[in-house]
């Protein structure tokens, strides 16, 4: 038994500092583009649902999304449209908010990265090492909602 809770805790310790680093590569790649996390992160939701799901986004999505204030999102959106990153439209009646052309080219290089940081990650891993990972983090998500 003794055996198993140091296995519950290396692969919980593993998880976390996977999440940590992870989080700071790309907490790092967009302070090089000039960019917060929380800018990064808007900009890819945006991206999302406006071009991958064609939905509209108002500000109201975002506040809920990311669990922030109104104040916190309308401030955030105020300092990404004077970077020129976003814009607010207004469509029959109703204010959006999308990506402009420089918005986009930054998803562009943000999606860039992310790609080389996979191919980073699982280099020298085979792909049936990749597939049992991804079981046991599957396995371990499912357990842990059946508690809920």
């Amino acid at each position: 038994m003794h055996a198993n809770i140091d296995k519950e805790k290396d692969i919980l310790f593993l998880a976390k500092r996977l999440h940590k680093l992870m989080d700071a590569n790309f907490t790092s790649m967009l302070a090089s583009l000039d960019l917060t996390a929380q800018q990064g992160r808007m900009l890819l939701y945006v991206y999302a649902k406006t071009n991958i799901k064609n939905e509209i986004v108002k500000q109201k999505d975002i506040e809920e999304h990311f669990a922030l204030s109104k104040s916190t999102v309308s401030e955030l959106v105020t300092r990404m449209e004077k970077k020129e990153l976003i814009k607010r439209e207004q469509n029959q009646g109703t204010s959006s908010i999308v990506l402009t052309q420089k918005g986009f080219e930054l998803i562009d290089i943000i999606e860039e990265s992310r790609l080389e940081n996979r191919k980073k990650c699982l280099n020298g891993i085979s792909p049936d090492e990749v597939d049992n990972v991804i079981k046991a983090l599957n396995k371990i998500i499912e357990n842990i909602e059946e508690e809920r």
